[in-house]
């Protein structure tokens, strides 16, 4: 099961249409909101996560309120993937995660 949070409405369309132009499964759900706002509810139906990928806001504090709220439930030996660390706003995420001994 694959979850997607964009603010962009037409984000999800585009991905399904991707699907299935290229023979992919559509078997995803697509949430039309900002992380900072979906992820608070969401993550408390959900029992874990094998995979976060976080690319959202690059504004402060975005990228640590997706790790905040997806952290707990990403499983042990699950993958947690940050882009953007290049950016300010991520690159402290990344810095603080890199000196984390409990990681």
């Amino acid at each position: 099961q694959h979850i997607s949070i964009a603010p962009d409405p037409g984000e999800g369309d585009r991905i399904k249409q991707y699907c299935l132009k290229n023979g992919l499964s559509t078997n995803y759900t697509f949430i039309a909101e900002s992380s900072a706002k979906a992820l608070p509810s969401l993550i408390t139906t959900i029992p874990s996560l094998d995979f976060v990928f976080i690319d959202g806001a690059h504004r402060y504090p975005f990228a640590e309120i997706d790790y905040h709220f997806t952290e707990q439930k990403l499983k042990v030996g699950g993958y947690m993937v940050i882009d953007d660390v290049h950016m300010p706003s991520v690159k402290q995420l990344y810095r603080f995660l890199k000196k984390e001994k409990n990681l």
